[in-house]
């Protein structure tokens, strides 16, 4: 099945960037983009962009999976500004929140502590959840709590967005699985996402779950 996943995944995610790269590279090299009024050529150009973009995002995504699955990342930890962290993210992906006109909120108890952490990989778990949040949320809005206790620091995101059916649960953070209701609102995604948020928690000494 999870050879299924893969080869569904790498047929579409990864085969339809790249024909569309080609296709815009033929016409370029062919000289007919140069035949397409500016306007035309510039949207022709953040087209092969945005193609590139994603495509880089998948290969990454399949990098960082197999590192992670077979320990080669080294860790790194340093005391880390969760709060800052967060509200850069935020910041970060306010486009995407507004373009929607849906709202972000983040709540922080008093006196919330700075954590242990590697820096990079922590941040695009959180990105890859809080950006999720957005991608799957068409009304409403998304709200991050942080809250702490003496040992630990819980981070509760929480949005109004389409919900996951609990047929998908199981499966939520294997690796090439996507749910149902995901692969029509958002159609880009590699599969590894949440594999990769999973991974990166454990090695946080952390637990993931909805």
């Amino acid at each position: 099945k999870m050879k299924s996943e893969f080869l569904s995944i790498a047929s579409h995610q990864l085969r339809t960037p790249l024909t569309a790269i080609r296709g815009l590279l033929a016409m370029q090299a062919d000289g007919d983009l140069d035949k397409l009024p500016k306007k035309q050529q510039k949207k022709e150009q953040q087209h092969m962009l945005d193609s590139a973009n994603r495509l880089s995002n998948i290969v990454n995504d399949l990098l960082d999976a197999m590192e992670l699955e077979g320990g080669n990342l080294n860790f790194k930890f340093k005391k880390v500004n969760l709060v800052q962290m967060i509200t850069e993210i935020s910041k970060e992906l306010k486009p995407n929140y507004d373009k929607k006109g849906i709202t972000f909120k983040l709540n922080v108890s008093k006196d919330f502590p700075n954590i242990e952490s590697e820096p990079k990989m922590f941040r695009e778990a959180l990105e890859n959840v809080i950006d999720n949040a957005e991608k799957y949320t068409n009304k409403g809005g998304v709200i991050v709590t942080l809250s702490s206790n003496n040992k630990n620091v819980t981070i509760k995101v929480k949005d109004t967005g389409i919900g996951i059916p609990k047929s998908d649960r199981k499966r939520l953070f294997g690796k090439f699985s996507r749910g149902e209701k995901s692969t029509y609102q958002h159609t880009d995604g590699s599969g590894l996402g949440l594999f990769i948020v999973k991974n990166v928690i454990t090695e946080h000494h952390g637990t993931i779950k909805l």
